[in-house]
């Protein structure tokens, strides 16, 4: 996660989006007083009606004519309390879909709850409203997020597993708690407790965000379980209570000597996100934090961690992305019930400890852009709950690295796998060890070969055509990616995509159906063109091979 400030230039750039959602308004409205008078004036009913309308648009469907105008009318009276606020209509709108009866409808208008904005801090009555129609497990989702900073862009993937560590997700034993979490995010995001913040290039959501007067309410409905601290020089705070937290240090504060006192009184800690520059965490809060699900250290200065980590026997979720820590200590293997540990931007860190065979618990092993590690460490085949994997990162000569076999284990691998080191695949044999045909929830798949010192190129290249034939991945493949690949490849067509009517017959090749990209990287033996017309003729993105000069 990263923190954004507010402003002027992200202001203005935003403008635009915000008044295209009616959301102009809402700026007036948050900062209260007489602007909320203008916010009213801003948009008139018809406007409101609009967002309201877009939502309610299911409870009406399949309805008869008569019964239609019952609910609208009703509907028109409840837009008259949203106060002209276009969130308000959305939220409640949304709240709506699911209440299909005159009953349910009268039920929402009639509420006290319209009447309680001044008793209960200023919170919208629509967005109150909208909080008691969440199922239980959705408010525990919602009121998390009352521990961020206003104005904090959302990483999706990241929401999903610290609920997933702090056992907010109830499902069944077959099915996926990281999908069951992103239904729930997909949940609030359509009860407009979300808003996207961000898209990249390709119009692929990147954050989202929190409007201001829904981070109130998810403070309200929070209460003192969930809290935003930020020290200064002294911290003089009661958090006998707090559970789930994000400390702010300011520059000026003895950093060491105030997050020591001040976490020293919350016993029942079970996360903490830490913004700061300090550079260590003291010792003696790791045997404090005994109830510990997540920590999050990434962005710190921190460049040592101390082994009684692996006294945190609850923990389930560590960031220490974009850190200093130069060695993770022996005592992180001991922390079995972990399910993500983030290195993503680490540049110092070398390996992996020895001994992470034993977290058996582990879902998903980040390192983004991690350039120091060179080799990923043996038995970690035995993690077949591994969902994420960044990188597969042989051994080779090294006996404590992993070898190519172990990645036999690892089929419930989801999404991107990025494979190097297949330099040190030495026979047909080996190569089939790895069954990668397997990893059917693999979309995307990179491919890297690095030449080895003191090998004859003939030799390399006779086993890279080896290799490369035998490793058949499955067949689900989108992208596939294959980096400095000696052998020679005289052909990609229809029996490489399907479209050829004997592929698949007989001839023992595979066939992607699904893809989508190819890209050859240093790839001097391939005969440039030769299938490509075929190619983007049906749409597919294709990188020729790049050769150096």
């Amino acid at each position: 996660m990263q923190w954004r400030g507010r402003g002027r230039e992200r202001e203005i750039r935003r403008k635009g989006e915000a008044e295209k959602e009616g959301d102009t308004a809402l700026g007036l409205a948050a900062t209260g007083g007489n602007e909320r008078a203008l916010a009213q004036l801003a948009y008139n009913d018809e406007k409101v009606k609009e967002h309201f309308n877009m939502r309610i648009c299911n409870a009406l469907e399949h309805r008869s004519e008569e019964e239609s105008s019952d609910l609208e009318e009703i509907g028109r009276e409840i837009v008259k309390k949203c106060g002209g606020l276009p969130l308000a209509a959305k939220a409640i709108g949304s709240a709506m879909c699911s209440r299909m009866t005159r009953r349910e409808w009268e039920f929402v208008l009639r509420s006290e709850i319209w009447n309680s904005g001044d008793v209960l801090g200023g919170i919208l009555p629509a967005l109150l409203l909208t909080n008691h129609d969440l199922p239980p497990a959705l408010k525990h989702c919602f009121s998390y997020f009352s521990i961020f900073p206003k104005d904090w862009e959302i990483e999706k993937d990241m929401i999903v597993k610290l609920w997933v560590a702090q056992g907010f997700i109830r499902c069944e034993e077959s099915e996926d708690m990281e999908e069951i979490g992103r239904l729930y995010f997909d949940d609030l995001l359509r009860r407009s407790l979300l808003q996207v913040a961000e898209f990249d290039y390709y119009k692929n959501i990147l954050n989202y965000k929190m409007h201001d007067l829904v981070h109130d309410l998810a403070q309200f409905v929070a209460g003192s379980d969930c809290s935003l601290v930020e020290i200064r020089k002294q911290a003089l705070l009661n958090l006998n209570n707090l559970r789930h937290s994000f400390l702010i240090v300011s520059d000026e504060a003895d950093e060491v000597a105030c997050i020591s006192s001040t976490l020293y009184k919350a016993p029942k800690l079970r996360m903490l996100l830490l913004h700061s520059s300090v550079s260590m965490v003291p010792q003696i809060l790791f045997h404090h934090w005994r109830r510990l699900r997540a920590l999050d250290l990434s962005n710190t200065s921190i460049k040592k961690l101390p082994p009684t980590v692996g006294q945190l026997k609850h923990l389930r979720f560590l960031d220490l992305s974009d850190t200093g820590v130069e060695e993770l200590p022996e005592g992180v293997s001991n922390c079995i019930n972990l399910q993500t540990l983030r290195l993503n931007y680490y540049k110092k860190l070398r390996k992996l400890p020895r001994g992470m065979k034993k977290m058996i618990s582990l879902r998903h092993l980040e390192f983004e852009r991690f350039i120091g590690i060179k080799y990923l460490p043996k038995g970690i085949g035995r993690l077949t709950g591994l969902q994420t994997l960044t990188k597969f990162i042989m051994g080779g000569d090294d006996d404590e690295g992993c070898n190519w076999g172990e990645l036999k284990y690892l089929n419930n691998l989801l999404g991107r796998l990025e494979i190097t080191g297949l330099e040190n695949v030495m026979s047909r044999d080996e190569a089939r060890e790895a069954e990668l045909y397997k990893k059917q929830h693999l979309h995307s798949l990179y491919l890297h070969y690095v030449y080895r010192p003191g090998e004859a190129l003939d030799d390399e290249v006779k086993r890279m055509e080896v290799v490369i034939e035998i490793l058949q991945p499955h067949t689900n493949l989108k992208e596939l990616e294959i980096y400095n690949y000696k052998g020679e490849v005289r052909k990609v067509g229809g029996e490489f995509t399907g479209d050829d009517n004997n592929a698949g017959s007989g001839g023992g090749g595979v066939s992607f159906l699904k893809l989508e990209t190819l890209i050859f990287f240093q790839m001097p033996k391939w005969e440039r063109g030769v299938g490509i017309e075929r190619w983007r003729r049906r749409g597919y993105a294709i990188s020729p091979p790049i050769n150096n000069k």
